[in-house]
C-alpha cells in the first residue's frame, strides 16, 4: 500500500507539474506571433496658433495674411490646406489673399498629417471702406522709405 500511496504522489506531482508548465506556457502562447511593439495610434495635429482672429474686419482692397502655426506629436509632415465653403483657396502655414468680396466670411483651415486631421476656422467681415483717402497709404509708403534711407546711412557708417 505505501507503493500505491506513492505511486498517487507521483500521478499528484506529474499532473500539478503539468498543469502549471501549461499554466506558464499559457500567455507565451497567446502573445506569439505579437512579439513587435503593438502599433500605437496615431496622433491628430495640434493647431498652436492662427491669425487673423476670429471677428476681425477688413476692408475690401485689403491683404489679408492667414497664418497658422502647428505641431504633430509623431512627428509626421503636415498639410495645411485654407477653404471657405467647398472651395479651396490655398495651401500652406501661410496665404495671402487680396480682394476678398465684401460681407462674412468663415475661412477654415485642415491641417492633416496624411492619417489624422484638425480643423479651425476664422469668422471675419470684410466691407467696403467708404470714403477713404489715398493719402495714408502713400504716407505710409514714405514712412517705409524714409525708415530704409536711415538704416542705409546707418550700416554705411559702420
Amino acid at each position: 500500500m505505501v507503493r500505491d500511496t506513492g505511486r498517487r504522489h507521483d500521478t499528484a506531482l506529474l499532473l500539478a507539474s503539468l498543469a502549471l508548465s501549461f499554466a506558464l506556457a499559457l500567455p507565451m502562447v497567446m502573445t506569439t506571433g505579437s512579439s513587435a511593439p503593438a502599433a500605437s495610434a496615431n496622433s491628430p495635429p495640434t493647431i498652436a496658433s492662427m491669425t487673423p482672429l476670429t471677428g476681425s474686419s477688413f476692408g475690401s482692397d485689403a491683404t489679408i495674411a492667414f497664418e497658422a502655426a502647428a505641431t504633430d506629436a509623431d512627428g509626421d509632415p503636415l498639410t495645411y490646406t485654407w477653404a471657405e465653403g467647398g472651395r479651396v483657396l490655398g495651401k500652406g502655414s501661410c496665404l495671402l489673399l487680396v480682394g476678398m468680396p465684401d460681407g462674412r466670411h468663415t475661412v477654415t483651415l485642415n491641417v492633416t498629417d496624411g492619417k489624422n486631421w484638425t480643423v479651425r476656422s476664422i469668422d471675419l467681415v470684410v466691407e467696403e471702406q467708404q470714403g477713404r483717402s489715398w493719402a495714408l497709404p502713400v504716407v505710409g509708403v514714405l514712412v517705409a522709405l524714409a525708415t530704409a534711407a536711415v538704416v542705409g546711412v546707418y550700416l554705411r557708417r559702420r
